[in-house]
């Protein structure tokens, strides 16, 4: 029987190394492993081969010493699950698999730390070229912006597939996190400008690190005749945010003045995207009115201001009381992808979350027309 099931059947065709690089579900990473080697058996793999084992334990190795590669305390439980699932016994007789085994045993006798951090990678799709995109993140740390979520990679999978959405606009992200969706935006949709924010300080220099070791990627990897996206960050904190800005819009009015880069990005921008920004009914009025402020904010830009979001339904009370305080200020909300075609998206970041895909909804949000007499 299949390890696969439901929308996971997309994954097949992506290769198993590149699974165990997004830190993928391990039943998935074992089926596409069975795939790419047929001589396994369907049901059970008892009795695989010496040198099957020594496939997979170079595999798992490489990305083992690899410094910006996945977790080790991640490849150490894929091991584990490899050992007991397809070689079939609780032991092997691989020399590569037995290293890589010695060498996490001081990782899976040792409590998880919060500052330990690592990095995911993914390949991105182009008509004309690939981009690679590698994400650091810290895996045990409670600084949720510090991990990616499952609206954020949606969000992401969504702008690769349309990416003509942003084509030439200039995006500011609010609650950026590890930056994936704003580099996204910038390597793939050819925005002109991403400016990416947040407010803690270790998100703040995750996202400047995701931002630098990706740039001279997106760069290299562009064909020659598109105009190169410019990426940038800042810090928005929306409480403090909506607090000091004075009734004329004006940034130079912000009480704290690291709000004013980012605010001044607001006002210059044409596009505010955001994910998973819409778990907390605490936070809900301060960031209702850090987008009335940039969708009623002037800019020179010819494009219409508009806001792009994808939410997690995590609690539906929640993102209910987020639609009335938007329509309260004026904003209407216009669904893009339901969560039915947000579960079919093209997988790009197959990683392990915790809720469905199926659980994201995709909306764009406009201020509301006055009706013409």
């Amino acid at each position: 029987m299949s390890l696969l099931a439901g929308d996971d059947h997309r994954l097949l065709a992506v290769r198993a190394v590149d699974l165990v690089s997004a830190m993928a579900p391990s039943d998935l990473v074992l089926e596409a492993f069975r795939q790419e080697h047929p001589s396994l058996k369907e049901d059970s793999c008892a009795g695989t081969t010496v040198a099957v084992q020594e496939i997979f334990g170079s595999m798992v190795n490489i990305l083992y010493e690899d410094e910006m590669g996945p977790s080790k305390r991640y490849l150490q439980r894929l091991l584990l699950k490899f050992i007991s699932v397809v070689v079939g016994e609780d032991r092997t007789e691989s020399e590569a698999l037995m290293q890589l085994l010695l060498k996490g045993l001081s990782i899976r006798n040792s409590f998880p730390d919060a500052n330990e951090c690592c990095h995911v990678s993914f390949r991105i799709q182009r008509l004309r070229h690939e981009i690679p995109l590698r994400i650091r993140i810290f895996p045990q740390h409670n600084d949720v912006a510090l991990r990616m979520w499952e609206a954020g990679a949606v969000l992401s999978e969504f702008f690769v597939q349309c990416g003509g959405l942003l084509a030439g606009r200039k995006v500011v992200e609010l609650g950026a996190g590890t930056a994936v969706t704003g580099l996204v935006a910038a390597g793939c949709c050819k925005a002109s400008h991403v400016h990416c924010t947040d407010f803690t300080q270790a998100s703040l220099d995750n996202m400047k690190h995701n931002v630098a070791i990706n740039e001279p990627w997106l760069r290299q990897k562009r064909p020659k005749e598109e105009p190169q996206s410019v990426i940038s960050s800042g810090y928005l904190e929306w409480g403090e945010f909506g607090n000091g800005i004075d009734e004329n819009l004006n940034p130079e009015a912000a009480v704290n003045p690291l709000l004013v880069p980012s605010a001044d990005h607001l006002i210059q921008g044409d596009t505010l995207i955001a994910a998973d920004v819409v778990y907390d009914k605490a936070i809900l009025s301060p960031l209702v009115r850090t987008i009335w402020y940039f969708l009623t904010a002037t800019t020179s830009s010819p494009h219409e201001k508009t806001a792009i979001f994808a939410t997690t339904i995590r609690n539906q009370s929640t993102f209910q009381l987020f639609q009335e305080q938007l329509h309260s200020q004026g904003i209407s909300s216009q669904i893009l992808l339901s969560r039915k075609e947000c579960g079919n998206l093209q997988l790009v970041f197959p990683m392990n979350f915790i809720q469905p895909r199926s659980d994201v909804v995709i909306y764009s949000l406009h201020l509301q027309r006055k009706p013409t007499k």
